[in-house]
C-alpha cells in the first residue's frame, strides 16, 4: 500500500459522508436498508432525513461467549443474519418489500439456510 485517499472513511465517521448534498439520489423522506456487522454501523444514516429504516446486522460471535453481545445486537437491529449467513435472506426481504416473488433457485444459493432473526416488531 502506498497511502490513503482523502477523505478516509471509517466506521466511526461514515455518517459524515452520507448526506443529501453528497448523495442527491437519497431524497429526504426516502426509505433505506442499512447493513453492518457493528452496532456503530447503525448510526451511519443519522444525518439523513429518512422515512423508514430497516437495520440489518450480521452477528458472528460464538453463542456461549456472545450471549450478552447478542442481546445488544437484538436491541440495535431489526433483523440479524447469524452464523456467517449470506445475503440471500436480505434479497428475500427486499423482494418481499417490493412485492416480488423470490425465485426458487435462491434457496439453492443457501442450501443450509442462514439463520435470520427478526429483532423488533417494527417491520
Amino acid at each position: 500500500m502506498v497511502g490513503f485517499e482523502e477523505p478516509t472513511v471509517t466506521s466511526a465517521n461514515k455518517c459524515l459522508f452520507l448526506s443529501h448534498q453528497r448523495w442527491p439520489e437519497i431524497k429526504p423522506g426516502s426509505n433505506a436498508i442499512i447493513m453492518g456487522d457493528l452496532i456503530e454501523d447503525m448510526g451511519m444514516a443519522k444525518n439523513l432525513e429518512l422515512k423508514q429504516v430497516i437495520r440489518v446486522g450480521f452477528f458472528n460471535a460464538p453463542p456461549i461467549s456472545g450471549s450478552e453481545l447478542l442481546k445488544k445486537y437484538m436491541k440495535s437491529f431489526d433483523v440479524l443474519i447469524m452464523n456467517d449467513g449470506n445475503l440471500t435472506r436480505v434479497a428475500e426481504l427486499v423482494a418481499a418489500i417490493a412485492g416480488l416473488e423470490v425465485e426458487a433457485e435462491a434457496e439453492a444459493d443457501d442450501p443450509e439456510g442462514s439463520d435470520m432473526v427478526l429483532c423488533t416488531t417494527a417491520i
